[in-house]
This record gives structure tokens, C-alpha cells and sequence, in this order.
């Protein structure tokens, strides 16, 4: 459950209070479980290490924050913007990213297993990131997937225009590819 405290400062002062608050506060554990923090616009705001899984964000603006190491298990995310976020070993698990916008983004090891991340853009340096069972279909998807887990991901009319670092064996573990625009181009039948 969210420390309702932490819950009030993020949205009732600006996010350089919050940063400030972080930077001296080093060791104090960041509670936003379950909290709803839709619409709230959190453009730069240090949210590393952070749980916020279970978090009701959809409609956040993101943009540039800090989430490296953030736990968003379940989080709802729809139509957010995570524009140029700072996201490595970020966990979003089961999380709805539907429509949202993570391009831009260091991405490297993020877990988006089991999330669905449909009409989503995601993009930026995605390497050793993993999507085993998560639902890209008709997703954006660019960037570096140098080792990216596909397994069992559904692709389906997903673009793959501008994605780098992906093997043919890479794309066979996806569970679907049917209409897919592949890296080179060309569309999956």
C-alpha cells in the first residue's frame, strides 16, 4: 500500500520539491503502490527504485523522469507519455502500456513480460530487454533489440521499420507476426 505522504508530495508540490526531497532522503523507500496518479505530470521526477506497481498512471506525463529499477508490476499506464525516460531494469510485468509513448527511451533491460503494450510506441536502446507473452500487436517498435527476449510476444501488425539487433531466430520465438512490418521492410504474411 502507498505511503500516503509520498503519494501527497509528488502531487501536491512541484517535481524539483520532490527531486530535492530525493536527493536528501537517499535511503528512504519510495512507496507508490496502488496510488492514483493518473493525469499527473511528473516530467523530470526521480522515481528510481520506486514501487509503483498497481499505480494508476494511465494519462501521466513521464517525460525524461527517472525509473531505473522501478517496480510497475500491474501498473496501468494507458496513453502515457514516458518521452527520453531513463527506464533500465525498470519491471513492468503485466503492466497496461496501451497507446503509450516510450520513445526515446534507455530501455536496456526493462522487463515488459506478460504486459500489454498494444498501439504503444517503444523505442530507444532496448537491448537485453524482455517481452516474452507481451502483447506488442500493432505496437511501434525501434531501436536497438540487440538480445531482446521475443518469445511468445504477440507481434501482430506490429512495425519493426526502425528496430536494429534482431535475428531471424530472435522474431521466430514471437507467438504472432501475421502482418508485422519486419526491420527490412517487408510485411509478414
Amino acid at each position: 500500500m502507498a505511503i500516503q505522504s509520498q503519494v501527497d508530495m509528488l502531487l501536491n508540490q512541484d517535481v524539483l520539491t520532490w527531486n530535492n526531497w530525493r536527493f536528501a532522503n537517499p535511503g528512504v523507500f519510495i512507496d507508490l503502490s496502488g496510488a492514483d496518479l493518473h493525469g499527473a505530470h511528473l516530467t523530470l521526477a526521480d522515481l528510481n527504485g520506486a514501487n509503483l506497481s498497481r499505480a494508476d498512471l494511465h494519462g501521466a506525463n513521464l517525460t525524461n523522469a527517472l525509473l531505473g529499477g522501478a517496480t510497475l508490476t500491474g501498473a496501468t499506464l494507458t496513453g502515457a507519455t514516458l518521452k527520453d525516460a531513463t527506464l533500465p531494469n525498470a519491471n513492468f510485468s503485466r503492466a497496461d502500456l496501451s497507446g503509450a509513448d516510450l520513445s526515446r527511451g534507455r530501455l536496456e533491460r526493462v522487463d515488459f513480460s506478460n504486459a500489454t503494450l498494444s498501439h504503444a510506441t517503444v523505442s530507444g536502446t532496448l537491448m537485453n530487454a524482455n517481452f516474452s507473452g507481451a502483447d506488442l500487436s500493432g505496437a511501434t517498435l525501434g531501436g536497438d533489440l540487440t538480445d531482446a527476449n521475443l518469445s511468445d510476444a504477440n507481434l501482430s501488425g506490429a512495425d519493426l521499420t526502425n528496430a536494429t539487433g534482431t535475428t531471424p531466430a530472435q522474431l521466430a520465438q514471437a507467438r504472432s507476426l501475421q502482418g508485422t512490418t519486419m526491420p527490412d521492410g517487408s510485411k509478414h504474411s
